[in-house]
């Protein structure tokens, strides 16, 4: 057996102890599509899908966003673990209450005015997170405008931003 056939074995394997079917299935993948490589990305393992059982239904519950690269932010920004508080080195003191942290799944800036959106109820952060996307669009995560929801985007959608570039706006 070659070298880059066991390196993709090797791949495949590690991928399926560490991540799961998913991170196995994305290694498979990758072997398939680029027969001829001598090294695998290990970036491209990170391209897995999360379960995202708990914020799907939330997120469907919407038809004025793109729902698949809202789970991909959702994926990049949490992982879809609903209890994560983020960006704690960015938060302020105003009027007697800490504020610039991020709550949940969807990673919801708590700032005044959205007192009501810290909370780590699923149905409460994409809620929130809807009303931010429809004033200020997808800019409002960083992890669009550093392009790294793209790892938990299919391949197709990233085919698809390549050759049409008029789709990556709000």
């Amino acid at each position: 057996m070659t070298k880059r056939i066991l390196g993709g074995i090797a791949l495949c394997i590690l991928a399926l102890v560490l991540l799961g079917a998913g991170g196995a299935w994305v290694a498979i993948r990758y072997v398939e599509r680029n027969p001829d490589s001598e090294r695998i990305p290990w970036r491209l393992v990170a391209r897995l899908t999360y379960d995202c059982s708990e914020i799907d239904a939330a997120l469907e519950a919407y038809d004025d966003w793109p729902i698949e690269t809202m789970r991909a932010i959702a994926r990049a920004e949490s992982k879809c673990d609903v209890s994560t508080i983020g960006d704690t080195n960015l938060t302020f003191e105003r009027y007697g209450r800490t504020y610039g942290y991020s709550v949940g799944a969807m990673q919801v800036r708590i700032l005044p005015g959205r007192e009501h959106c810290d909370t780590l109820d699923v149905e409460t952060n994409v809620s929130c997170a809807n009303w931010i996307y429809n004033y200020q669009g997808l800019r409002a995560w960083s992890v669009w405008n550093n392009g790294r929801y793209l790892r938990y985007m299919s391949q197709e959608y990233i085919d698809n931003l390549e050759s049409e570039p008029s789709k990556n706006s709000d």
